[in-house]
C-alpha cells in the first residue's frame, strides 16, 4: 500500500542491520533453546576431549599444596566457565523459580562472569 511502511514478519525494516536481524532471530525462544543446547554440547565435547591432558597436567604438580600458579589459574578458568554454563542454563530451562528465589539467582551468573573475566585477564597478564 503506498505511503505505508511494511515490516518483515520479525519486525525488521528492509533497511535494518544484521544486528537487528540477529536480535529478531534470538528473540525466538525455540531458536534460543537450540543455540543453548548446541553450545552446551560443544562445551561438553570439549571438556571430555581435554580431560586426558588435564589429568597429565595435574600429575606434573608436586602436590596439592605445591601447585604452580599456572595450574591454579587453569583450574579456576576451567571450572568457573563450567559453573557459568551450568547455572546460566539451569536458570533458562528451570520452571520452578519463585520471585524471591529468582532475585537471589539473578546475581549468580554475573558474579561468576566477573570472576571468570578476572582470571582470564590474569592469565593474559602473566603470559
Amino acid at each position: 500500500m503506498p505511503g505505508t511502511t511494511e515490516q518483515s514478519p520479525c519486525n525488521i525494516s528492509p533497511q535494518g542491520s544484521i544486528t537487528a536481524a540477529m536480535q529478531g532471530l534470538v528473540r525466538n525462544t525455540q531458536t534460543e533453546t537450540y543455540l543453548r543446547v548446541a553450545s552446551l554440547s560443544i562445551a561438553l565435547y570439549d571438556y571430555i576431549l581435554t580431560l586426558p591432558a588435564e589429568w597429565r597436567f595435574y600429575r606434573t604438580q608436586n602436590s596439592i599444596m605445591g601447585m604452580s600458579v599456572a595450574c591454579i589459574l587453569f583450574i579456576l578458568i576451567r571450572y568457573t566457565s563450567i559453573l557459568v554454563l551450568t547455572i546460566g542454563n539451569y536458570g533458562f530451562f528451570a520452571t520452578n523459580f519463585t520471585p524471591k528465589s529468582c532475585q537471589h539467582f539473578f546475581w549468580a551468573v554475573p558474579i561468576l562472569k566477573v570472576i571468570q573475566t578476572m582470571v582470564s585477564q590474569t592469565i593474559l597478564g602473566i603470559r
